[in-house]
């Protein structure tokens, strides 16, 4: 009796091992292919928007991504008509917008180095009830939307606020769902293909992202201006409890667990970036304590607690990152 429990302990205590040192090696791998170059890492944390531009000129698959989708041929042109009857979000006419707030949203992005980057994207605090952050496609770019449940919760600062809009900004910014349609439209037509695969070279290049770019944007009296307006939009937020509050279940886009690690991953680099990599962690904490009152309405996948975890693996390991690809040299 005693051989066999032995035996069986030992037996489930290699496959704890197994398994944890499997889940190692699947970080490791993501963060060797997906994470941001070193050069974003070490720019000055005054110049976010250098941040975000070189991170996102640096992603061969996205940058490939932009290139193929502009063919606008069978599975691109699928893909974009998919991508356009997706709800839109109209901020100019949602009467849950909380327009009291719209100037502290504006110069949020401008003190993330969101609004330098040549890209079409708005932030907007809703009146809901629901706990969520969520981006939206608009009709010339995308907007990422924060409900004012989340917003006032209880923990939530200005600093964790810029984790989640970092986060939305990554998934707008990465075209995360229209390269889901994309993928799924040629893998549609990859199962129609009889007798054989098609085989075909693409060349990647860099494109879409300019890296021109201003100057200071982030420094430490900007952060004790935003946290003081932060509190003082969110005692005022009892006086326009009026307001419509929105349903956001028609925004609950489903990406790809890959794509919200990725996101984790840039929305972390950035928060380190400019100092703040721990409350990055810590908004996801209050987002699972959140999503666990809201378990039935919505399903949260990948799970808060393996988020937390990749970006905890992130931090212990300071020196992992993307893998550099050198070319090897003629021997002499």
């Amino acid at each position: 009796m005693k051989k066999s429990f032995l035996f069986l302990f030992l037996v489930f205590s290699s496959l704890l091992m197994f398994s944890a040192t499997k889940k190692e090696k699947n970080y490791r791998d993501f963060i060797e292919k997906y994470d941001v170059p070193s050069i974003a890492k070490d720019t000055c944390r005054k110049n976010p928007a250098a941040f975000w531009s070189l991170s996102l000129s640096d992603n061969l698959d996205f940058n490939l991504f932009l290139k193929n989708i502009k063919k606008n041929k069978g599975a691109e042109k699928e893909a974009l008509l998919e991508y356009s009857k997706l709800p839109h979000f109209y901020a100019s006419v949602n009467q849950s917008v909380i327009e009291e707030l719209q100037g502290f949203c504006d110069t949020l992005l401008l003190n993330m180095g969101i609004i330098p980057t040549d890209l079409k994207c708005s932030l907007h605090i809703l009146n809901s009830d629901e706990i969520r952050a969520f981006s939206a496609p608009t009709d010339d770019g995308f907007a990422i939307c924060i409900t004012s449940s989340l917003f006032s919760r209880k923990g939530v600062n200005a600093s964790i606020l810029k984790g989640y809009v970092a986060h939305e900004f990554a998934h707008g910014a990465l075209k995360h769902k229209l390269r889901k349609l994309y993928a799924n439209a040629k893998q549609r037509r990859k199962d129609k293909v009889v007798g054989g695969i098609l085989l075909g070279a693409v060349v990647a290049a860099t494109v879409g992202v300019e890296a021109a770019l201003p100057g200071d944007y982030y420094d430490d009296d900007n952060f004790v201006e935003e946290q003081y307006r932060y509190e003082k939009y969110v005692d005022a937020l009892d006086k326009i409890k009026d307001k419509p509050k929105l349903k956001t279940v028609q925004y609950n886009f489903n990406y790809t667990d890959d794509q919200i690690r990725e996101a984790d991953l840039y929305a972390y680099r950035f928060m380190q970036n400019i100092g703040m990599g721990d409350d990055y962690i810590t908004g996801l904490e209050i987002l699972g304590s959140a999503y666990e009152e809201y378990k039935n309405s919505f399903d949260y996948n990948p799970g808060i607690p393996s988020r937390i975890d990749f970006i905890k693996y992130v931090k212990d390991h300071p020196l992992m990152g993307k893998r550099i690809k050198v070319k090897a040299t003629p021997a002499d």
